[in-house]
């Protein structure tokens, strides 16, 4: 599985960061031409913010954008505002933005609740503190598994 990590972001809004992260995952051609529009369509709906040890957002849309499996990892320099999944009139401070692609059901819900446990580990925000090339090799690690979609 592709997994992208970009370090030291910096965006002023969560559409900007969306808009990103889905440029890149199209320019490596595993999102369709509509990928990027549904990921902020679907954010203004149903928004990804998530309160965590690290704050962090989950974006993802339906599996007919994806052509194969990619994840990108946004680690943003200043934090930017994401709506919480959970008060949806509120906003957090986001540190983290996954942009999902998977072209099975299987496969998405597996990256999602992979991208959960890798967050709500205790030692994930220590990572946060490190230089750009080991926040890249961490995320690397543990969002590139080889056998996700069978899980």
């Amino acid at each position: 599985m592709n997994v992208f990590v970009k370090t030291g972001c910096e965006f002023d809004t969560s559409f900007d960061a969306i808009k990103y992260g889905a440029a890149l995952l199209k320019e490596a051609d595993l999102v369709t031409d509509d990928y990027g529009k549904q990921l902020i369509e679907r954010e203004a709906i149903y928004p990804t913010g998530i309160e965590s040890i690290t704050n962090f957002s989950i974006c993802h849309t339906e599996i007919e954008y994806s052509k194969a499996d990619g994840i990108c990892v946004l680690i943003m320099k200043d934090n930017v505002e994401f709506h919480n999944m959970v008060e949806k009139e509120k906003t957090l401070p986001i540190k983290v933005v996954f942009l999902l692609a998977s072209d099975t059901a299987n496969g998405h819900m597996n990256l999602l609740q992979n991208i959960i446990s890798v967050m709500a580990d205790e030692k994930t925000a220590d990572v946060f503190n490190n230089d750009s090339e080991s926040m890249n090799h961490y995320f690397t690690e543990k969002l590139n598994m080889e056998d996700y979609k069978n899980e």
